[in-house]
């Protein structure tokens, strides 16, 4: 991959706006990782599998808040912040 910077999540999770885990494997992006976004952080999932993003972590997370955009689009915020 030349000319591509090449980083693990820990390094760059404060920082990115976007996340797409296309890996195929369990557990890439957990709830302590969203927790550490920027506001308004984009997180989604084109792999093959579901079980990539942490969700029922973030379902169960006290306080959270679930904001439905559209079918299969949510907004959600976490109450330490009051930011998404």
């Amino acid at each position: 991959m030349e000319g591509l910077q090449v980083l693990t999540l820990a390094d760059v999770v404060s920082e990115a706006d976007i996340f797409v885990t296309t890996t195929g494997n369990k557990d890439i992006i957990m709830v302590s990782d969203m927790k550490k976004m920027k506001n308004n952080a984009i997180v989604c999932n084109i792999g093959h599998f579901d079980n990539e993003i942490d969700m029922h972590g973030l379902e169960t997370y006290p306080g959270v808040k679930r904001i439905t955009i559209k079918p299969q689009t949510d907004r959600w915020v976490f109450p330490e912040t009051n930011s998404g």
